[in-house]
C-alpha cells in the first residue's frame, strides 16, 4: 500500500520477492546512456511497491544516479525523476531536478508545481510564495498556480495566528523545526510506518489520509498544543516534536522515523522548544512520560536534564515512568502539577506515591 494512499504504509519486515532496492542496484550496476530511460521507467513503475524500510536506501541510490548522469538528463528524464522524488518526498533533489527541467522547458506547468511544492515542504515559504506569484503573473490562465498561492498564504497566516515559536529560534545545528501542516501528510506517512512509534508514544494508527487530516485539524485548533515537523537539512521531514501547555506546566513528546533514531535529533528538537517556553512563555515545569522498557528514550531525556518524578501510577499506566524538568524543586508542587496537568488533558490516571493516592476521576 503506497504511503500517499494511506498512512498505514507497508510494514512487512520480510518480502517474498526481491526488493526494489536490490533491483535498482542490479540495474545501476550496468547502466549506460542508452538505458537511463530504462532505469527511470522501472522505478516509476515500481514506486507503489516501495517499502518504507527501503526508502532511504533508494533515495541514496537515486541521488547517486542523478550525480552520475546529470549532464545527459533530458526533459523526459526530468519529468520522471521529479515524479519519483515527489512520491518519495525527497524535496531537496526535487528542487534540483525541477530547476534543471525548467531550463529545458521554462513553461512546464508540472515542474513549476513541483518546485513550489518542494520549497513549501522544506519550510521556504517566502520562496514558494515568490514562485507562485511569478507563475500567476506569467500564466494567469493556469488556476493551479493561484491555488498554490492561496494555500501557502493561508498557511502563513495561520502560523502567525497560532503564535508558534519564531522560526529564528527553531534552527538547530543539525535539524530545524517548522509547524506541522496538512502539506506534510505523505512525509508523515513514510516516517510513521514503524508500528513501534505509535505503540511507544500512545498515538493512533491512522487508517488513511482523511483520518490523519482530521486529527491534524483538531490538533491545530487546540491552543494548548504546538506540534512541529522535525526537519533534516538533507532529508527533509524525519519526525514530530510536540509541546502541550497548561498554565505554567508543559508536557512534551517526540518521535523520529526509524532511519533517523539514535542520532540525537529528537533531544535537539525538544530542547529548542523547551528553551523558548522556559525563557519567554512562563513555563516553570515540563513533564515527560516514558515506558519503562523504552531505554533509548529514558537515556535521551536524562541527558536533557529531566529528573524522575517520585510517583507511580495504577494500571493501565503502571509501566510508565514520569520525569520533570524546570526551576521548581518542591516535591508537593511537582506532584500536584503533574496531577493537574493529566486531569486537564483528560487522562484518567490514578497516581500513587508514599503520601497518598489521588484519583482524578473523583472516586
Amino acid at each position: 500500500m503506497a504511503a500517499q494512499v494511506a498512512i498505514a504504509v507497508n510494514r512487512k519486515a520480510e518480502q517474498v520477492y526481491p526488493s526494489i532496492q536490490d533491483n535498482l542496484c542490479h540495474l545501476h550496476s550496468f547502466i549506460k546512456k542508452s538505458c537511463v530511460h530504462r532505469w527511470l521507467h522501472y522505478l516509476c513503475g515500481a514506486k507503489n511497491n516501495i517499502y518504507a524500510s527501503e526508502r532511504l536506501a533508494i533515495l541514496m541510490n537515486l541521488r547517486d544516479f542523478y550525480r552520475e548522469h546529470q549532464s545527459r538528463i533530458e526533459l523526459n528524464h526530468c519529468n520522471q525523476l521529479a515524479e519519483i522524488c515527489q512520491y518519495l518526498c525527497d524535496w531537496k533533489l526535487l528542487i534540483t531536478v525541477a530547476q534543471q527541467g525548467l531550463v529545458l522547458q521554462p513553461n512546464n506547468v508540472q515542474l513549476r508545481c513541483y518546485l513550489m511544492q518542494a520549497c513549501w515542504h522544506l519550510g521556504d515559504h517566502q520562496g514558494a510564495i515568490a514562485l507562485a506569484t511569478r507563475y500567476v503573473l506569467d500564466a494567469p490562465v493556469q488556476n493551479i498556480f493561484y491555488d498554490y498561492y492561496q494555500r501557502i498564504s493561508a498557511w502563513q497566516r495561520f502560523s502567525k495566528v497560532k503564535k508558534f515559536t519564531p522560526s529564528s529560534l527553531l534552527q538547530g545545528k543539525h535539524i530545524y523545526l517548522q509547524p506541522l501542516g496538512h502539506q506534510h501528510v505523505n512525509d508523515f506517512a513514510w516516517q510513521y510506518a514503524d508500528p513501534r512509534i505509535a505503540a511507544l508514544c500512545c498515538l493512533p494508527l491512522y487508517q488513511g489520509g482523511n483520518q490523519w487530516h482530521e486529527w491534524l485539524a483538531e490538533d491545530m485548533e487546540d491552543s494548548r498544543r504546538a506540534t512541529y515537523a522535525v526537519m533534516h537539512p538533507e532529508w527533509g521531514f524525519i519526525g514530530i516534536a510536540c509541546l502541550i501547555r497548561y498554565r505554567e506546566l508543559g508536557l512534551f513528546y517526540y518521535w523520529l522515523g526509524e532511519d533517523f533514531q539514535g542520532h540525537g535529533f529528537g533531544p535537539d528538537a525538544v530542547e529548542m522548544l523547551l528553551d523558548h517556553d522556559f525563557a519567554y512563555k512562563d513555563m516553570k515545569v515540563c513533564y515527560a512520560k516514558v515506558y519503562e522498557y523504552n531505554i533509548p528514550s529514558i537515556k535521551a531525556i536524562t541527558k536533557m536534564g529531566f529528573i524522575p518524578l517520585s510517583v507511580t501510577a495504577k494500571f493501565p499506566f503502571d509501566q510508565e515512568l514520569f520525569f520533570y524538568k524546570g526551576t521548581v524543586t518542591d516535591e508537593d508542587y511537582l506532584q500536584q502539577g503533574f496531577i493537574d496537568l493529566m486531569d486537564f488533558l483528560g487522562i484518567d490516571i490514578q497516581i500513587i506515591n508514599s503520601k497518598k493516592i489521588t484519583t482524578l476521576s473523583g472516586e
